[in-house]
C-alpha cells in the first residue's frame, strides 16, 4: 500500500479523529444520563459560597485574543528556556468588586484582580496595570519610573493608581506618590494564572467602594531583574537577556496589552514616531464597578457580569431560528458527505492493502481508515495484527484506546467503568510516546474526544480533555497554520470541556477564539463548516 503523498509532512495516516466525539454519543443510559443526575444532585447539595471568600463578585472579565504575544507584530521572545511559548500571552483580565468585612481572610478589605495566560511560568512576566479611577484630568499619562517599556497613555484618561508585578513580587501605588503598598501575586495553575489582592485598609482608598466607571491600561512585558524597572529591553536580535524583533529604539518592549483585537494592539504599539521622538500611545479598556449599589460589601450580590459571557441561557433565543435551521440541515448534509468520503477511503485503503506486506504501519493506516468508516471489527483486527508483530506506535495506541472507549459506551455500567479505565492506559501511552506533530495530533484528539464524551462526574476528565484539544490545535498549527476549520473545532471542543467542568471564563476564551477564526474565514471568503458555525451560534457566538 502506498502512502498518500497529499498528506505531505503531516502524516500518511489520516488524523480526522474529531469524528470520534460523534461516535461516542451512542452510549448506554448510564453513560448518557449519569452526568445529568450527578449535576442535579450537586446543584441541590452545593452550598452558596460568600464571594468575599473567593475575591468578591466579578465586575468584569475582559477576553484578550490568543496568540497576539508579539507586541507591535514583530517582537520575539528571549531565548532563555524559562520563556515558554504563550507565557507572555494574556488571555483574560478579571476585575472583582472591592470587598470589605471579609472574614477568615488575610485582608478583610481588598480589591482582587486575576490575569490568565496561555502558559506558565509566572516568574518571566513583568505585569503593569494603570487605572484611571476618577475620570477627570488629574493623574499621569506616562508609566512611573524610567518608562523602559516605551509607552504613553491616552491624555483623556490619565492614571490615578497602579500596580506593578515583577514575577510574583510587586507594589501598588498612586500617581501622586502618597500611597505605596507592597503586594504579592499568587501563581495558580502552573503559573498560567496570577491572582492579586490589593489591600484597602488605608482609609484614603475607601472611595474605591463607590467608584463606578474605571479605565485600565493592562500590559505584559518580559521580566528581568537586571533591567530598568525589571522590564527587559528589546533589540533587533533575541538573546537570553534581550527581546528580539525590535523595529527601532522606540519599539515598545511590550508583548501583549488588553485590546479587543490583535490588529488594534499592533496599531497602538506601532504608533511611535522616531523622527519626532514620540512614544507609542495606548488606549485603556473600560471596567464598570458597582458604584453606590452596595454590592461591594461582603456577601453582596453584584449582578454585573461580562456582557459577552459564554452563558448558554437565552443564547438560542438571540439566534435567528431560520438561519439555525438552515445551518442544521447543512451540517447534516456535511456529515452525510463525510461518511461517504470515509467509506470511500476505507474501500481504497483496503483494496491497496497487501496482506503479505511486513510494513506494520500499513496495518495502522488500515485500522485508521476502518475506524473512521465505523468498521470497528476490521479496525480492531488490523490493530491486533500490528500489536502481535510487536508494533506499538503512538497512533496504534491512540486507535486502540478509542476503540476500547467505544466498547465501554456500549457496555453495562459497571463494565463500562473498567473498560474506559483500560482505554486510558492506551490513550495516555499514545500521548506520552508521540514523537511528531502528526502523532501528537492523533493522540491528543483521541484522548480529548473520549474525555469530552464520557461522564464528567464519574471520570473527571474534562480538564484533561481541554488541555488535549488545545495541544491538538497547536499541533495543527505546526502542520498547517492555515487550517482554520480544524483549529477552530479544537478550540470549540476545549471550550465545551472547560464549560462542563465549571470553568466558564476559560470556556469563554476558547469559544471566542473559535468564533474569531470563523469570522476571519468568512471575511476571507472561505466560511467554515455549517456544523461548526451552528455549534457556535447556538451558544451565542
Amino acid at each position: 500500500m502506498k502512502r498518500n503523498p497529499a498528506a505531505g509532512g503531516a502524516s500518511w495516516y489520516a488524523v480526522r479523529m474529531l469524528m470520534l466525539a460523534s461516535a461516542l454519543c451512542g452510549a448506554t443510559s448510564f453513560m448518557m444520563y449519569s452526568d445529568i443526575i450527578a449535576r442535579s444532585l450537586a446543584s441541590v447539595l452545593s452550598p452558596e459560597i460568600d464571594p468575599s471568600y473567593t475575591g468578591g463578585e466579578i465586575a468584569h472579565t475582559f477576553y484578550d485574543p490568543a496568540g497576539d504575544d508579539s507586541g507591535y507584530g514583530g517582537l520575539v521572545y528571549p531565548t532563555h528556556r524559562d520563556f515558554r511559548p504563550g507565557s507572555l500571552d494574556l488571555l483574560r483580565y478579571t476585575v472583582h468588586e472591592p470587598v470589605w468585612g471579609a472574614r477568615w481572610q488575610e485582608e478583610s478589605e481588598y480589591w482582587q484582580f486575576v490575569l490568565s495566560f496561555a502558559s506558565g511560568p509566572a516568574a518571566v512576566r513583568a505585569v503593569r496595570v494603570y487605572i484611571d479611577v476618577d475620570g477627570d484630568a488629574s493623574g499621569l499619562t506616562e508609566p512611573r519610573g524610567s518608562g523602559s517599556e516605551g509607552l504613553a497613555f491616552d491624555p483623556s484618561h490619565p492614571w490615578d493608581y497602579a500596580f506593578a508585578l515583577s514575577g510574583a513580587e510587586g507594589v501598588f501605588f498612586s500617581a501622586d506618590g502618597e500611597i505605596e503598598i507592597p503586594i504579592r501575586a499568587s501563581a495558580l495553575d502552573g503559573g498560567k494564572t496570577l491572582r492579586i489582592r490589593i489591600p484597602l485598609r488605608d482609609r484614603r482608598l475607601h472611595f474605591l467602594y463607590a467608584a463606578a466607571m474605571t479605565r485600565h491600561y493592562v500590559y505584559v512585558a518580559a521580566w528581568s531583574p537586571w533591567s530598568r524597572d525589571s522590564i527587559m529591553s528589546a533589540g533587533a536580535g533575541a538573546a537570553s537577556d534581550r527581546i528580539g524583533g525590535a523595529a527601532s529604539s522606540f519599539t515598545p518592549a511590550v508583548f501583549d496589552i488588553a485590546s479587543p483585537t490583535k490588529a488594534l494592539q499592533e496599531e497602538m504599539l506601532s504608533s511611535f514616531d522616531e523622527e519626532n521622538f514620540e512614544t507609542a500611545r495606548i488606549l485603556p479598556i473600560a471596567v464598570s464597578l458597582s458604584g453606590n449599589s452596595g454590592s461591594a460589601q461582603a456577601g453582596g450580590r453584584s449582578r454585573k457580569k461580562d456582557e459577552a459571557s459564554p452563558g448558554r441561557s437565552g443564547s438560542s433565543a438571540r439566534y435567528d431560528s431560520e438561519t439555525a435551521e438552515l445551518l442544521r440541515l447543512a451540517s447534516i448534509e456535511e456529515e452525510r458527505l463525510q461518511r461517504e468520503k470515509d467509506r470511500a477511503e476505507w474501500i481504497s485503503v483496503k483494496e491497496s492493502f497487501d496482506a503479505k506486506s511486513n510494513d506494520v504501519e500499513d496495518l495502522v493506516a488500515l485500522a485508521g481508515a476502518a475506524f473512521r468508516a465505523d468498521f470497528r471489527a476490521e479496525a480492531e483486527a488490523a490493530l491486533d495484527e500490528a500489536f502481535s508483530r510487536g508494533h506499538d506506535s503512538s497512533p496504534a495506541k491512540a486507535y486502540k484506546g478509542a476503540l476500547l472507549a467505544l466498547k465501554g459506551a456500549d457496555a453495562p455500567p459497571l463494565a463500562a467503568v473498567s473498560i474506559i479505565a483500560d482505554a486510558y492506559v492506551y490513550l495516555d501511552a499514545a500521548v506520552e510516546t508521540a514523537e511528531t506533530p502528526a502523532e501528537t495530533l492523533a493522540a491528543r484528539l483521541c484522548r480529548g474526544n473520549v474525555s469530552l464524551a464520557i461522564p464528567e462526574m464519574v471520570f473527571g476528565k474534562r480538564s484533561q480533555g481541554a488541555s488535549d484539544f488545545l495541544a491538538a490545535a497547536a499541533a495543527w498549527r505546526s502542520i498547517d497554520s492555515g487550517n482554520a476549520e480544524d483549529i477552530a473545532r479544537c478550540y470549540l471542543r476545549a471550550a465545551l470541556c472547560f464549560s462542563d467542568s465549571g470553568k466558564e471564563e476559560e470556556a469563554g476564551t476558547w469559544f471566542r477564539e473559535a468564533s474569531r477564526l470563523a469570522h476571519e474565514s468568512e471575511a476571507a471568503g472561505t466560511p467554515l463548516s455549517a456544523a461548526l458555525r451552528h455549534e457556535l451560534a447556538v451558544r451565542g457566538f
